[in-house]
């Protein structure tokens, strides 16, 4: 029959289970044509939530943090987050704010005092969960050697 043709046809064109549509050549289906699909390939586990380990910081011009996400359940399949950071007012980049696929955010020396920003972790795996941060730039702080803090007067 034609349903048996395209089934071997998709086997054999697809990188996916030509053992599995050469088992069951009448599938449509070929990933989910065994009893128990678990023993083909492991169940994905959705991601259910990211947490920043900030919900707030303040920051100086020219500083710089890190933030953390977990993502949970801790056993998902791809706990990969892609980085944003925006001007909280306006849903802009910001020119001299950065942040890099480890969550390192730069604040660099052109960013005005009092901006506000928005710095977002999303889930690659399930794009509608994700937790945001709020960072607040002040002022510039006393320039001095860049491995002493800025607090010393």
């Amino acid at each position: 029959s034609s349903s048996e043709d395209d089934a071997t046809t998709e086997g054999t064109s697809s990188s996916e289970g030509d053992a599995t549509t050469e088992q069951n050549p009448s599938s449509e289906d070929s990933t989910t044509t065994q009893g128990n699909p678990s023993t083909e390939e492991p169940a994905k586990v959705p991601v259910d939530s990211v947490e920043l380990n900030k919900e707030s910081v303040g920051m100086l011009v020219g500083d710089e943090i890190t933030l953390t996400e977990t993502v949970y359940p801790v056993d998902a399949t791809n706990k990969a987050v892609t980085w944003t950071v925006v001007d909280s007012t306006t849903s802009q980049a910001v020119d001299g704010v950065t942040i890099d696929s480890n969550g390192l955010l730069k604040i660099g020396s052109s960013v005005a005092a009092s901006t506000e920003l928005t710095v977002t972790a999303k889930s690659v795996f399930n794009t509608s969960v994700s937790d945001t941060a709020t960072i607040t730039v002040g002022g510039t702080p006393v320039t001095t050697p860049e491995t002493t803090p800025a607090t010393t007067l």
